[in-house]
């Protein structure tokens, strides 16, 4: 297996985000990994209180539900079909984020990635979630030296 140096990777940049989840909800945001060997960099914050976070790949040529809002604050669902769409790459787990919390994760495969925050333990207290990820790509020159071989 050859080993990828950090810095000879190019970065797809993630601005700050913010998220209110409601107490028995979750959130989730779709990353792309366009390039094997891509790092997926996720970092969090909470006002208040701990959130649960996982990051899921769909399998190839699945659907899986992920409701965003457009700029009217409507409703788009994009459906799921079969019970296995997702394969978990990092389980749903609980995280004190009330501090700063950074996960890295190396992307082997390319695909459409879910990133999961989850509120559902909750019954009484809605979140505020700060977060940021980003995708490290490998350079033009080792995208290009691994499919040479």
């Amino acid at each position: 297996m050859k080993t990828i140096k950090y810095k000879d990777l190019a970065t797809h940049v993630g601005h700050p985000m913010v998220a209110d989840i409601e107490a028995g909800q979750a959130f989730s945001t779709i990353i792309d990994v366009e390039f094997e060997n891509s790092i997926i960099c996720i970092s969090m914050k909470t006002l208040d209180y701990d959130l649960k976070i996982g990051l899921f790949k769909a399998i190839h040529n699945s659907k899986f539900q992920h409701n965003v809002q457009d700029e009217n604050a409507n409703l788009i669902d994009h459906s799921t079909t079969g019970e296995n769409a997702l394969q978990e790459v990092i389980a749903l787990q609980n995280v004190d984020s009330s501090q700063a919390k950074t996960i890295n994760f190396v992307a082997k495969q390319t695909g459409v990635y879910k990133l999961v925050f989850s509120n559902e333990h909750s019954w009484m207290r809605g979140k505020s979630l700060m977060y940021r990820y980003s995708v490290l790509r490998p350079t033009d020159e080792e995208i290009l030296r691994m499919n040479a071989k």
